[in-house]
């Protein structure tokens, strides 16, 4: 034993207890903000799900818009293409009967 009093012994027994229980309060209330950061993690990716969830309903919504407008486009492509021929097919029979225009008067007046 120590040759210290028995009333100085209680007061550092009375400070070592003070501070195991500031430091369970200091541990207790980092607990507690440490719960509450991840009930906002948790809340904020039920957030996220739930409008991943709202996007993929969107876009099943829209995919057969989408394949309409894929079918549309491709339809007004072969069109132009078809177009373009129709347009040069069109031009050499006009180019060709402007050049051949006497030909085609005389043999038509007959």
């Amino acid at each position: 034993m120590s040759n210290e009093s028995l009333e100085v012994q209680l007061a550092r027994l009375d400070e070592r207890n003070k501070m195991i229980l500031m430091n369970m309060e200091n541990s207790q209330r980092d607990a507690k903000e440490a719960r509450e950061h991840l009930k906002e993690a948790f809340e904020s990716i039920r957030s996220i799900d739930s409008r991943l969830e709202r996007l993929e309903g969107s876009f099943a919504t829209t995919q057969p818009t989408i394949n309409e407008f894929r079918a549309v486009k491709h339809k007004i492509l072969g069109a132009g293409i078809l177009g373009r021929w129709v347009w040069v097919a069109l031009t050499g029979i006009l180019g060709l009967l402007y050049t051949m225009r006497e030909h085609v008067i005389a043999f038509v007046t007959k």
